[in-house]
């Protein structure tokens, strides 16, 4: 026991003034590429607009989602295997290439996938494009077409599953035709 017990302190003091800058950075860089990983971060103007933006990103994704779970109620419809239509688009760099269509159209054939977002949260933020839409008098028909399809897949009973089960409310709309007019 040579050392004095203030020389372990000094040395004590002196690691920890190295390895405190060390640990913050490498938290730092940890904190910015989960940062990195959650989107980018823009700042788009005065109050509310970024809640506006967010609204109508949501609109336009989930319209997105319709117009995949339509390509494939017509696929089927036509004699074409919708799995086979997946692949064929996957990767074609096609316009309809999208990394949307990648992750959801499989999920879409999958029938009853996990949910990685509940469906009756897309209804809600569609409803909310839709109502955005009603409210600055702006007619959009796909819009007001994807908000019908999430509706009928709450009313379905499909909105604790997965945003894809939109494709089955889909599907049974497509099936569902009006009857002709009577003369």
């Amino acid at each position: 026991m040579d050392a004095h017990p203030s020389a372990a302190y000094e040395v004590g003091r002196v690691i920890g003034m190295i390895m405190v800058p060390i640990v913050l950075f490498i938290l730092f860089a940890a904190y910015s590429a989960s940062l990195y990983l959650l989107g980018r971060s823009r700042h788009v103007g005065g109050p509310g607009l970024a809640a506006t933006i967010k609204v109508m990103q949501n609109g336009l994704g989930l319209v997105q989602l319709v117009a995949i779970a339509e390509a494939l109620a017509l696929a089927e419809a036509v004699g074409v295997d919708p799995r086979l239509f997946v692949e064929a688009i996957s990767g074609c760099d096609g316009m309809a290439d999208t990394p949307l269509f990648r992750q959801r159209a499989p999920r879409m054939l999958q029938g009853d996938a996990a949910p990685e977002a509940f469906l009756e949260i897309a209804a809600k933020d569609i409803a909310l494009a839709h109502e955005l839409a009603d409210a600055s008098a702006t007619t959009l028909p796909l819009l007001a077409t994807a908000h019908a399809a999430f509706a009928a897949a709450v009313a379905q009973g499909l909105a604790r599953r997965d945003t894809s089960a939109v494709a089955v409310a889909v599907h049974r709309l497509s099936r569902a035709r009006p009857a002709a007019p009577q003369a």
